[in-house]
């Protein structure tokens, strides 16, 4: 697909974009800023997520998707992720959000993980008090335990940064989030309680395994060339 997935991704959230019912006052651009731009393996992922049934984008920007916690009862749909945000009568794209898809995608599809084993935006039903605390999990039901924790960042400043307050907080060993003062401290909390085998940073063009080296409270990261296949 290549530079082809760059195009029809583009176009496709372009779409969606100028399709998006309308609020009143409401100023609507006929360009749609994607930053930072669309790389190549991430469009290609969203892609065949999308064409694989494996999510979708509802009119009013909503991702539609098994990977999500269900919705209300009440409600015919998911309110989880919206891809379309709305800011001073201004609506915008949720960068982060395409590169989710695209990283969910990438776990079912490319690395063989079962997309019921995957979560996205993981809430208390699924994790209990530290819900949200990251992006992604996978879950390996038969020994009850978590495999994979993921996180997406927008840009590769942001993962950085969160790479840099994560394994500062992982040694000074647990600790709570009232005593730190770090936006990632939420990310360490995760992978104390739910102590998985990997862990996995993404941002657009840049995908960065580990390895989660347990001992006792003392949680490590070792860098991997990739996450291992699933069992699909």
């Amino acid at each position: 697909m290549t530079q082809d997935a760059v195009f029809v991704v583009r176009q496709f959230l372009y779409d969606c974009y100028v399709a998006l019912p309308e609020a009143s006052s409401e100023s609507i651009s006929r360009t749609l800023t994607i930053d930072p731009p669309l790389d190549v393996e991430e469009a290609e992922d969203f892609l065949r997520g999308l064409q694989s049934g494996l999510f979708s984008i509802d009119p009013d920007g909503y991702v539609q998707s098994d990977v999500l916690p269900p919705g209300p009862a009440n409600k015919n749909r998911q309110e989880i992720v919206q891809l379309f945000w709305r800011r001073k009568n201004r609506r915008f794209l949720f960068r982060e959000g395409v590169c989710q898809l695209a990283a969910v995608s990438a776990l079912v599809l490319m690395y063989g993980w079962p997309a019921s084993h995957v979560r996205l935006e993981p809430n208390t039903g699924d994790v209990g008090d530290i819900a949200f605390g990251v992006d992604i999990i996978v879950r390996d039901p038969m020994h009850d335990s978590v495999r994979i924790c993921g996180e997406v960042k927008r840009n590769r400043a942001e993962l950085g940064k969160l790479l840099d307050e994560l394994r500062a907080c992982l040694r000074d060993g647990p600790h709570s989030k009232s005593d730190c003062k770090r936006k990632n401290h939420p990310k360490a909390e995760a992978l104390w309680e739910l102590r998985p085998d990997y862990f996995w940073v993404v941002c657009p063009g840049k995908r960065l395994a580990f390895r989660v080296q347990h001992a006792g409270e003392i949680i490590g990261l070792d860098e991997i060339p990739s996450l291992p296949k699933g069992p699909c």
